[in-house]
């Protein structure tokens, strides 16, 4: 393993990887060095920095008071508590940035997760999904996946996005331009502008301001008892459960009010407009909570347990697959609408086409790294978890499927 520290001066504190056909890691250092641990990597001195060049895996640890830049990342890039700007402008892999200040990426062709920054996020193109707890304020200009976020401390502004949009505890506005599935917004302190093709949800008041909600499906209010709210809708039906002062109804049109001071809600949606207490929302919608702590918590757990994992038994193939036939066959008589079967093979067939999408162009080949033993007991507790979540309701059968198909 190579390794090298240099000393930084002033004026050389902008570090550029050029390539890195490895995985790249940027962690922080105290000292005004540049230490750099890696395989057959090359170095040289730059007017204002040093550039780096590596066939291999990468480790760089960075001063707060230097810059850094990423050309071109083949594989996966993690970025652990750097204190100084960060500009990704190509991962191959994945990318997961925790506990930095601002950081701007590119293209991320894999996933990105970014949890506890203080500064802005603001990125080009997503290819994964996108998950993000406790920044800043974050700019996603296209995600070709799911955003999932939590605990935004100013504005979300999100523009194309293929997949689900769910955003709790925003304390700035958020911007939706264009969803092309459902959108659920939980806690928003700000002005929403949002535009789903799918339905959308919002859950807890709004502040007072005017908000516009374009949906292509529904568009479900779970608004708090008594609390002040004034309605302008163009919508195909409406379903109003919700105790207003006073409600107009027009051919397609639909105005209510209640109190004084409250937002103005602008909603446009082709199917039904449906408005209740947050009381009395479904137990789909109380559960919108538990789902989004599901994705962060057991996506980690997922993750980890993958990178073990290489082939499964037959035994233990054999055992999955009668269970899973027993579960599809006891949950196919459950379905009591068919407008829920026909949404749930919209989303996979979307799904599966846009992961079929065709892929970028293949990087160079890296050397492969030794293949880990697989251990028998972390496969089959995955495989039981996915299962275990199937049966209380917390995943679909096709998104357990999914899952399955994704560790073989």
């Amino acid at each position: 393993m190579k390794k090298e520290m240099i000393p930084l001066a002033k004026d050389k504190r902008h570090i550029v990887v050029e390539q890195c056909s490895g995985n790249l890691i940027l962690r922080p250092i105290d000292e005004p060095v540049l230490r750099i641990r890696g395989g057959d990597y090359q170095i040289q001195e730059t007017e204002n920095g040093y550039q780096i060049s590596s066939p291999g895996d990468l480790t760089i640890y960075l001063f707060p008071e230097t810059t850094f830049e990423l050309t071109q990342g083949l594989g996966d890039v993690k970025v652990k508590a750097v204190n100084t700007l960060i500009n990704l402008n190509e991962v191959h892999g994945n990318a997961s940035v925790t506990h930095s200040l601002d950081v701007t990426l590119g293209h991320v062709y894999g996933d990105l997760v970014a949890k506890h920054l203080a500064g802005d996020l603001i990125v080009d193109t997503v290819n994964g999904d996108f998950l993000g707890k406790h920044i800043r304020a974050f700019t996603i200009n296209e995600v070709h996946g799911d955003i999932r976020a939590k605990h935004t401390a100013g504005d979300v502004t999100i523009g194309k996005v293929l997949g689900d949009v769910s955003l709790f505890y925003v304390s700035g506005g958020v911007n939706i331009a264009d969803g092309h599935h459902d959108v659920t917004l939980n806690r928003i302190d700000g002005i929403v502008q949002a535009s789903a093709l799918g339905d959308i949800r919002v859950k807890n008041q709004l502040p007072p301001g005017k908000h516009t909600l374009n949906a292509k499906q529904d568009v479900v209010l779970l608004w708090p008892p008594k609390q002040p709210l004034s309605i302008s809708a163009q919508v195909g039906r409406v379903t109003n459960r919700f105790q207003f002062d006073q409600v107009t109804e027009n051919d397609n049109l639909f105005e209510a009010h209640l109190g004084e001071g409250g937002p103005h809600l602008n909603i446009i949606s082709e199917a039904v407009l449906i408005i209740k207490n947050i009381n009395q929302g479904s137990i789909n919608d109380q559960e919108i909570d538990i789902h989004l702590d599901l994705d962060f918590e057991f996506g980690n757990e997922f993750e980890a347990l993958g990178s073990r994992m290489a082939t499964f038994g037959e035994e233990i193939a054999s055992k999955i697959s009668s269970r899973m036939a027993d579960i599809t066959s006891q949950l196919e008589g459950q379905f009591k609408a068919m407008r829920k079967k026909e949404e749930a093979v919209r989303r996979a067939s979307e799904r599966v086409s846009r992961y079929a999408a065709p892929a970028p162009p293949a990087p160079p080949t890296a050397p492969t790294p030794p293949t880990r033993a697989v251990d028998p007991a972390a496969v089959d507790d995955a495989k039981l978890k996915v299962l275990q979540l199937l049966e209380n309701g917390k995943i679909s059968v096709e998104e357990a499927n999914t899952l399955l198909k994704a560790l073989e």
